[in-house]
């Protein structure tokens, strides 16, 4: 409940504006702050689950598609505003050879943002329907992952 009630706080206040700016810089870091090992993990899990997927799809290319979504997570994941969105982000852009962030407009204002991950491919409707599969597979990973440890700390 703590965990929900950070993340929420920070959705609400943690804006950079002159009406939050005062109250919203604290929900934001501290946001950031529990968000930094989850989302790390969460990247890990991403390159395990192409590494997993890719293996059953297309063997011949999973070392060098796994690879490149590890490099890219390492390599691009500090390119995001957010100090932990960017891990995750890295590792997927990588896994699907896609380019990601970029300039965008909020509010009608263009905010310039750097690119994350390179364009390996111009099917982005093939690479969408393989990130369903990735996001499939890290979670189910990540579930039965957590469902390890509590069971291993439980026995203890």
């Amino acid at each position: 409940m703590t965990y929900k009630a950070v993340n929420t706080l920070d959705s609400m206040v943690g804006y950079k504006n002159e009406k939050y700016r005062d109250f919203g810089w604290a929900a934001a870091r501290l946001d950031d702050l529990v968000n930094y090992i989850p989302a790390r993990i969460t990247g890990v899990l991403i390159v395990i689950s192409t590494l997993l997927i890719t293996m059953l799809k297309n063997p011949v290319h999973a070392l060098r598609i796994t690879h490149y979504a590890l490099r890219i997570m390492f390599r691009d994941g500090r390119n995001h505003p957010s100090p932990n969105s960017g891990v995750p982000e890295a590792a997927i852009a990588g896994a699907l050879g896609v380019r990601l962030g970029g300039p965008s407009k909020y509010e009608g204002l263009l905010v310039k943002k750097p690119y994350i991950g390179e364009e390996t491919t111009e099917d982005y409707l093939t690479a969408s329907e393989k990130a369903i599969d990735i996001v499939k597979g890290s979670s189910i990973l990540g579930v039965t992952i957590a469902s390890i440890v509590l069971f291993l700390r439980a026995s203890l």
